[in-house]
């Protein structure tokens, strides 16, 4: 039975229909005219559309922004929107990596910033807008066209067309953060206690207490002006007046909605046995809780009376004064690293273990028998699978798992199980081979380089691995192959054995095995970096993707972007006929049609 195991040891998804077959086969025989594509054809036809659905999340949360309560971001390891009924994610620029801040106005549009690069998306499309001196740490503005920024270099303003720099009193280091209530009335704060208040003509310094830095600021409709460390204090000229103390034990969140003043932090741990947070509401001189649960808060947002907090491990609060709730917006699993495909169904290990069928997981319970980590898996039914990782080797019969061994010590990365049952596994230039209850040795004659993935085909088994290793096993023997490349392979999928690719560190570069010799070739039309992982249901149906979370898709004619979700921590890409599943370290996303 022919199986579909994907990356880190990127696997064969089997051709069930014979016209999928003939299709992929005429297509290969157009290969050798093309230089820059693994298959290539010469009749144009329509790109699939595929759409990206996050079916689990692990993320952490830097900011929150919008101005109404079905209008709202929540940004860091993935983007996810609010639309008064429902979170979903949203599709992240092109480049950008983790999003540090954003700030949302009143026509829909969102700035957002990375740390290197800075983008406004409006009617769900993003143009980039990264000033001359990077990224921005934290963005304040009244409109797309009235922008200021704060980044280590000091502070730009941003006026819809282009950045200039705006030269604050002192040439402050690190000013963080800002915040205003208009155009002229904005406040930032820089190191050693200093205030810098601008109103609309000039800034002005205000040296508040030299031993003090802020780290959070607000400012009401009035022009209250509030500042917070573990503490919060109100700002009056030069003078300041604690107003809360001895509750929160790390920097405070602070935002204003007209005039009342919203506090959020973590509290002081002394009888929660977990983390806790609080929100406080401040009106009149007195303080009121209005919030109280479980999690590291990094983010608060207050408009018109909604409250929303945002932080590590999925935290999403949402509520007003009369109380509020967490939000479970996604599942949450624990981070998978490989998967393969039998039979339709997909079978996931990390630490742990699943299988996803129908849309449904199932928890095979691995973690019952040990949590070390599993780098590969590989199996021919759903009652022989073997996963090797992290000193670990074990079996699933189906029903449960067991342990074998302690992975000889390594960490293995690769493993193949071929058409006479036996387990292959490598982590180094030692290939551990399992034939029943007894494992014998093996090696590449005459090679020290280390396999790091595996595929087979019913007549051999291909390994890939350090500075370009290529190699096969036939007749039960070991040969080292001529490699397309010197830069180290860490994944490789098949069709057959005369349809097989590989790839790795070099950028956009992809080696394909014709059944003679390996070539490389370069994927065009869209940018994916170095590769993480390859898969495909034919060589006219391939997708690929890198550590940095971009998804590529092939169609037999040209190289398509898929909408990008998560920032990176992208480990492995397998599916069947319905959809690709892309596994991360900030959780899972399927892509359909």
């Amino acid at each position: 039975m022919m199986v579909a195991p994907c990356s880190p040891s990127a696997r064969l998804d089997y051709m069930k229909s014979a016209l999928s077959f003939l299709l992929a086969l005429a297509v290969a025989l157009l290969m050798s005219s093309c230089s820059n594509d693994p298959v290539s054809s010469t009749t144009p036809h329509a790109i699939p559309a595929y759409t990206g659905e996050i079916l689990s999340l692990d993320a952490h949360f830097e900011g929150i922004a919008g101005t109404a309560p079905n209008d709202i971001y929540a940004v860091g390891s993935v983007l996810l929107h609010y639309d008064g009924a429902e979170w979903g994610g949203v599709a992240l620029p092109a480049n950008a990596r983790e999003i540090r801040a954003a700030f949302g106005f009143s026509d829909g549009t969102l700035m957002a910033s990375d740390g290197s690069r800075a983008y406004l998306r409006k009617n769900s499309e993003w143009t980039e807008i990264t000033p001359p001196l990077g990224g921005l740490r934290s963005l304040w503005g009244t409109s797309p066209a009235d922008i200021y920024g704060i980044d280590y270099n000091g502070m730009t303003h941003f006026d819809g067309e282009a950045w200039t720099q705006v030269e604050l009193p002192d040439y402050p280091e690190y000013p963080y953060p800002i915040t205003g209530r208009s155009s002229t009335d904005i406040v930032t704060n820089g190191r050693w206690g200093a205030i810098y208040r601008f109103d609309g003509s000039q800034w002005t310094t205000t040296r508040v207490d030299s031993f003090y830095n802020y780290s959070a600021l607000a400012i009401t409709q009035s022009g209250r002006l509030f500042a917070g460390n573990s503490r919060v204090f109100e700002i009056t000229g030069s003078s300041r007046q604690l107003i809360l103390d001895n509750m929160f034990n790390s920097d405070v969140m602070l935002c204003a909605d007209g005039e009342v003043l919203y506090a959020a932090g973590r509290l002081i741990n002394g009888e929660y046995p977990d983390y806790q947070f609080s929100i406080q509401r401040y009106s009149n001189g007195t303080w009121e809780e209005v919030g109280k649960d479980t999690g590291r808060p990094r983010a608060l947002l207050a408009r018109n009376g909604n409250i929303v907090v945002a932080g590590e491990n999925n935290l999403i609060w949402r509520g007003s004064d009369h109380g509020g709730s967490l939000e479970n917006v996604y599942p949450h699993r624990p981070v998978l690293l490989c998967a393969i495909n039998i039979d339709g169904a997909i079978f996931a290990a990390g630490e742990g273990a699943y299988r996803y069928e129908d849309g449904v997981w199932t928890d095979l319970n691995k973690e019952y028998v040990s949590r070390n980590t599993a780098w590969a898996i590989a199996g021919r039914t759903r009652r022989d699978i073997y996963a090797v990782g992290e000193r670990m080797v074990m079996h699933y019969d189906g029903d449960k798992w067991s342990w074998i061994n302690g992975g000889f010590n390594l960490g293995l990365r690769a493993a193949w199980v071929d058409a006479k049952g036996d387990l292959l596994t490598a982590g180094s230039n030692v290939i551990f081979r399992k034939h029943g209850d007894d494992w014998f040795e093996e090696t590449i004659p005459g090679d020290p380089r280390g396999i790091y993935a595996m595929w087979g085909s019913d007549n051999a088994v291909y390994g890939v691995g350090s500075h370009g290793l290529t190699a096969v096993r036939r007749n039960g023997e070991w040969r080292a192959m001529q490699s397309a490349t010197s830069s180290t392979l860490n994944t490789i999928w098949g069709f057959d054995d005369t349809h097989i690719y590989a790839a790795g560190e070099n950028n956009d570069e992809l080696c394909v095995y014709d059944g003679h010799t390996w070539q490389p070739v370069f994927i065009t039309g869209a940018h994916l970096g170095s590769f993480q992982s390859i898969w495909g249901n034919s060589p006219a149906d391939f997708w690929a993707t890198g550590y940095g979370g971009a998804i590529v898709h092939y169609d037999g004619s040209e190289w398509a972007a898929l909408d990008r979700y998560f920032a990176g921590g992208t480990y492995a890409i397998c599916g069947n006929l319905r959809e690709a599943l892309v596994l991360s370290n900030y959780g899972i996303i399927s892509y359909h049609r």
